[in-house]
This record gives C-alpha cells, structure tokens and sequence, in this order.
C-alpha cells in the first residue's frame, strides 16, 4: 500500500512538472551542427548560408526579415541527444530558408539571426559560432530570422 501510494504521488508530481516546466534556451557550436552528416545531407548546395548581421551589401538584398520557425519534437536522454534535437530543428529551418531562397530566386540567405518570442523570453541572437535553441520539456525549437540577397 505504501508503495502504490509513493508511485501515485511521484506520478502526479512528475505530471505536473511537465505542466509548468520552462522553456529554456540552449547554445550550441553551429560549426558541429553543419558538419554533422545527417545535416549536411539536408541542406541543398545551390544556396550559401550567412550567418550573423552585416554580412552582405545592402543593395543585393532582395527580401528582408523572413522569420521560419522549425520544431522537432523527440524526446531526449542526455545533453548529447538535446544537441542532435537541436541540429536536426536548425537544419529543417534552414532548408525551409534555402526553399524560399529558390522561390525568390535568391543565391544566398544572409543576415541569419536566431530570434525567441515565448513566453517571457524575447530577443535577437546574433552569432557567427553559436545558434539558439529553445528547449522545453522534450521539444526544442529553432526560430532563424533572415535576408535573401542575389
């Protein structure tokens, strides 16, 4: 009885962690994350990656400030299997990036900013050695903002 009781309690206890737990954001090395095989082989090699402000003449612009937002949900045991959770979600936003840059008929996308709006956490990440990832319970999330220049 008494064991039944522990478990209903850890149970519920752990139910509601999951509720309430908090979004929380993640650094890692994007140079990992774009030599890391599986990545690679969805990234298309006819558009060039730019990453972090001011990379580019301001007249080849041609569309500015497309925000792709990309999810993975899986559910992950150790900081080694967040970071893949991570570079999977990076690597679909910036297919979803080189996907527009065909539809704009652009050869680059420059000005690649990690960008967080959720739930108190707000703000611009720009690097040129790290990407952001919002990690909350066993989803993460990559949100890059960027350019498209010719």
């Amino acid at each position: 009885m008494k064991n039944t009781l522990k478990i209903a309690l850890f149970l519920t206890f752990g139910m509601l962690s999951c509720l309430v737990a908090k979004s929380e954001l993640r650094y890692f090395d994007l140079q990992k994350a774009l030599n890391n095989e599986q990545v690679k082989t969805k990234l298309p090699q006819s558009v060039e990656f730019a990453f972090g402000l001011g990379n580019v003449d301001s007249t080849q612009i041609i569309s500015q400030n497309l925000q792709i937002t990309q999810r993975h949900k899986r559910t992950f045991a150790n900081s080694l299997s967040m970071e893949y959770s991570c570079q999977m979600a990076l690597a679909k936003a910036l297919t979803t990036l080189a996907n527009r840059a065909n539809i704009l008929q652009a050869s680059k996308v420059v000005n690649i900013v990690g960008y967080t709006n959720s739930k108190g956490i707000k703000g611009v990440f720009n690097s040129t050695e790290k990407f952001e990832c919002l990690v909350r319970h066993s989803k993460v999330k990559v949100t890059l903002q960027a350019d498209f220049a010719k």
